[in-house]
């Protein structure tokens, strides 16, 4: 009594430049999806180390760090080739969870998230020169809009580690709501926005004094956060609904909510075409809104537990 009639689009992508490719690193089938963030479809899978999770690009050098948590290593890969080119080990039970580039490229810091530490290593020579003790369970880096500063979020110690990037150093703590995720710098640089997973509050932290200025009521279950520096308005991703919340970043007043297919894991905007990217876990996909009207322009199925997304040109 069911009639299914398939039908099958198969086609050969086309090389173009790497300028307009996304990357999805897939915990599950630790495989890294390349994309064409124009046409929304993937141009190459490529396979990769054990439980690949946070990524970073280094633009100028077309180089992708990938954090490997099953290896304690950090992959690097050839974006232009789609290859990967070597690994940088890490020690023992480091379990990386993330990484982050300086504002040179030269620097690559690792949150390891075994270990309850952040290492700091030299890309040319791909060895670890210092490492800094952070809070228990960190799970998210931000480097700040100048450079100076990277801040990683201790889920489980519910604090702020504050790290002098310049001097590879850890120069601050400071406490935060219950579960501390992920954070966002707004456009000036002057606030910071933190977003929590066990708390139902957003936290603005005014910088450099880290002194907080704001306790907001979104919501129990945070799941992502997104500041667009081009609006300077906040994108909030709930772990238990299909929305995401938009704040404006100087008063922290609600805009709107925007609907979308799934509850959102990570966030990301293109650099030249005015889109943000939604990443969905449990969807195993990438929803495409174009950021002039709000509406859902496209979705793009990735691989199996898809943890992190990043574009080659990603609006900062």
């Amino acid at each position: 009594g069911v009639k299914f009639t398939p039908l099958f689009d198969i086609r050969v992508e086309s090389k173009g430049s790497t300028d307009i490719y996304g990357y999805v690193a897939n915990s599950g089938s630790q495989t890294l999806t390349i994309f064409d963030s124009r046409t929304r479809r993937v141009v190459r899978v490529i396979p990769t180390g054990r439980t690949p999770r946070g990524l970073a690009i280094d633009r100028n050098s077309g180089r992708l760090y990938l954090a490997l948590s099953g290896e304690e290593e950090v992959e690097v890969i050839d974006t232009a080739a789609g290859e990967s080119v070597k690994r940088i080990r890490l020690r023992p039970g480091d379990r990386p969870e993330e990484v982050a580039l300086s504002s040179d490229g030269g620097t690559l810091i690792t949150v390891n998230r075994g270990s309850n530490t952040a290492s700091f290593v030299d890309v040319r020579s791909g060895l670890e020169v210092k490492r800094t003790p952070t809070g228990e369970e960190p799970t998210g880096i931000l480097v700040d809009r100048n450079g100076q500063r990277a801040y990683i979020f201790n889920r489980r110690s519910n604090d702020i580690t504050v790290l002098d990037i310049t001097n590879q150093a850890t120069v601050a703590t400071v406490s935060s709501e219950v579960e501390p995720l992920r954070g966002q710098v707004n456009r000036e640089g002057t606030r910071l926005f933190v977003a929590h997973r066990a708390s139902a509050y957003l936290l603005a932290y005014s910088l450099p004094d880290l002194a907080v200025v704001e306790r907001v009521f979104v919501g129990l279950g945070m799941s992502s956060i997104k500041v667009d520096p081009n609006t300077d308005l906040v994108y909030v991703g709930m772990e238990g609904g299909e929305v995401v919340r938009v704040y404006d970043a100087a008063s922290l007043v609600p805009v709107e909510t925007v609907d979308v297919v799934a509850p959102v894991d990570e966030m990301t905007i293109g650099a030249e075409d005015n889109t943000m990217l939604f990443l969905a876990r449990d969807k195993q996909s990438i929803t495409f809104m174009d950021l002039t009207n709000r509406k859902i322009v496209g979705e793009l199925k990735v691989g199996c537990s898809p943890y992190a997304v990043g574009l080659m040109k990603e609006r900062r």
